[in-house]
């Protein structure tokens, strides 16, 4: 685990240096209209959010905050956020 999701205006944004991270991981950039779905389910103790493009690519993240970040994803994307 680590590393910093940001929001932008334009794209969801993850960066991350770790060694154990996948390259495509480690500077990941996905523009908002490029976004099909995000949702988030817990995975053992740990609030996991999927965000799937729409060129079927899937991503998963672990979150600390999923209602702060269902809330920020939904002003960016609307109604592609699964509650």
């Amino acid at each position: 685990m680590g590393g910093a999701i940001v929001l932008r205006d334009e794209e969801f944004c993850f960066f991350c240096d770790k060694i154990t991270i996948a390259d495509e991981y480690k500077r990941l950039r996905i523009p908002y209209d490029e976004i099909a779905s995000v949702s988030v389910k817990r995975v053992l103790l740990f609030p996991v959010a999927k965000i799937v493009s729409k060129n079927d690519r899937t991503y998963k993240f672990v979150i600390f905050n999923k209602k702060a970040f269902l809330c920020a994803m939904n002003q960016k994307v609307g109604d592609r956020v699964i509650f």
